[in-house]
């Protein structure tokens, strides 16, 4: 018994019995294939064009967003910490200052002594920091020095006088510079965040 009719013939057509496709008929049905095959490739480039294009446009919004938070955010910090540091530098400068006075007059006193600017000096001292200058002037000091109480003077001011010239030092004034220097930057960050 032959099973040949169990098999599929495949020399025809089996759904209508016909022979295959001719050469005709096999490069219609080839261009039809590449139509095709060319039509998904153009699809799948348009829409990978497209998709790079919103990711594009969705990293520059995010970009965009992280800046303004950015500058939000350093504005706020600048906002709640400048008070704060403010404060505590107006609170230590001055004691540094207060306790370094005597120090930056024997400093004062030594360099004119290098640059051989005076042969002697007269300092003009408030009350309050007689102690502080004695106490800081070397012994002996650089150049002959002599230390007298000024009452027009204020507590970390001192005027030096020597060879008819007179210098001053004013630790008050400093911490003041200090300070307005602090503001100025808080009011440059500020205005830097603000236009940023």
């Amino acid at each position: 018994m032959s099973i040949q009719h169990l098999l599929e013939d495949f020399a025809t057509d089996s759904a209508n019995g016909a022979p295959f496709a001719t050469e005709r008929e096999d490069t219609e049905l080839l261009d039809s294939f590449e139509q095709g095959y060319k039509a998904g490739w153009e699809d799948a480039v348009r829409a990978k064009s497209e998709e790079q294009s919103n990711i594009s446009s969705e990293l520059a919004r995010t970009l965009q967003d992280l800046s303004f938070t950015y500058h939000e955010a350093h504005a706020a910090l600048l906002a709640e910490i400048a008070p704060v540091v403010e404060h505590a530098i107006m609170a230590v400068v001055p004691e540094i200052a207060r306790h370094s006075f005597g120090l930056n007059v024997a400093e004062e006193i030594t360099r004119l002594a290098s640059q051989g600017d005076a042969t002697d000096v007269l300092l003009h001292v408030s009350a309050q920091d007689l102690c502080a200058v004695e106490d800081a002037l070397p012994d002996p000091a650089a150049l002959p020095t002599r230390i007298e109480i000024d009452e027009t003077l204020l507590p970390g001011q001192v005027r030096l006088s020597f060879d008819h010239r007179e210098r001053k030092i004013d630790v008050t004034e400093i911490v003041a510079n200090i300070g307005e220097a602090f503001s100025a930057f808080v009011q440059q960050a500020k205005k830097e965040t603000s236009h940023g």
